[in-house]
């Protein structure tokens, strides 16, 4: 069993904005992409997840762009579980250039969830990997950030989620979440 995935991505027009730059949504989709083909490797995919009633819910999130990546190129992109702690399973993620440099990382936060309770679910150790196995590379030192409160300034933004925003759980999918908040920038 391999304990990392790694993946070549073509980049598209459609993953840069008006300013050539990567749009934060194509960096989490590229995430989940691999993330999601890794899982299915590893036997954690979302058929069998369904299977034991369960679904991956992506927590947390964080990335760092070192080199903004160009329009049109490829990327590889690597990816590996951390051991799990008691409900929660961190990833790492690396996204290089064509020439080996490392142009994005990132770190994630999963949990599972009873589809029928529509609760988080401690399901154990469910990766078929040995102790030794477990990478221990992590990108970020320390917890994940958290946003501190804040109010609101001026008219506010309303959303209204349409149907190209759910994924397969019937849930916002954590993508549009990143242009949900470009779209309410002005």
């Amino acid at each position: 069993m391999n304990s990392f995935l790694e993946k070549e991505y073509p980049l598209r027009s459609n993953d840069f904005d008006l300013h050539n730059r990567i749009l934060p949504s194509a960096i989490l989709d590229l995430f989940q992409s691999v993330a999601s083909e890794h899982a299915a490797l590893l036997g954690v995919g979302y058929s069998e997840m369904l299977e034991k009633n369960l679904a991956w819910v992506m927590t947390k999130v964080k990335f760092e762009i070192i080199t903004p990546p160009e329009k049109f190129s490829k990327v590889r992109i690597k990816t590996w579980p951390l051991k799990n702690k008691r409900v929660t399973f961190e990833r790492e993620y690396l996204i290089y250039n064509e020439s080996g440099e490392i142009l994005i990382k990132g770190s994630s936060e999963w949990v599972t969830i009873d589809i029928e309770k529509r609760k988080i679910a401690s399901p154990g150790m469910i990766y078929n990997l040995s102790d030794e196995e477990f990478k221990k590379d992590k990108n970020f030192e320390g917890k994940f950030f958290k946003v501190p409160a804040f109010k609101a300034e001026g008219e506010g933004f309303l959303i209204n989620p349409a149907y190209t925003d759910f994924d397969v759980n019937g849930h916002v999918n954590n993508t549009k979440y990143a242009d949900y908040i470009l779209n309410s920038m002005p």
